[in-house]
């Protein structure tokens, strides 16, 4: 048996709040309760993928995902993808640039900063 608990980022005030905790055997289990709907129908669903122990939701062929919380038993979804690190859409001199996440060194405080050290403010990325 595996557990998943729900992510609550530290910025949130969670007092008071119930976190979401399922257990499971299998990823199919895991995924057909009711938590996991409200992901599935958003616009532009993709998939589901691990990162690690991260459970994600992808959206927008991987250029949009939500970390929805954390599993114990990684045997219990080995047969959900795993995360391919996300993309981002950026321009660069006037071009629409795709931008894997392994070229990725930050993406924070409104700027994108590669691997090579350039920087683009979040405001020129679409």
């Amino acid at each position: 048996m595996s557990i998943f608990k729900q992510y609550i980022p530290t910025i949130v005030d969670d007092r008071g709040m119930s976190r979401c905790v399922i257990n499971f055997d299998t990823s199919q289990d895991l995924l057909l309760n009711s938590y996991f709907d409200h992901y599935k129908q958003l616009p532009n669903f993709s998939h589901f993928a691990m990162s690690e122990n991260t459970l994600m939701a992808i959206l927008d062929d991987g250029f949009i995902w939500y970390v929805l919380g954390f599993i114990s038993d990684l045997n219990s979804v080995a047969d959900i993808p795993l995360w391919d690190g996300g993309k981002y859409n950026i321009n660069i001199n006037g071009v629409k640039t795709v931008v894997s996440n392994d070229k990725v060194y930050s993406s924070c405080a409104g700027y994108i900063t590669l691997i090579d050290g350039s920087v683009y403010p979040k405001d020129v990325c679409y």
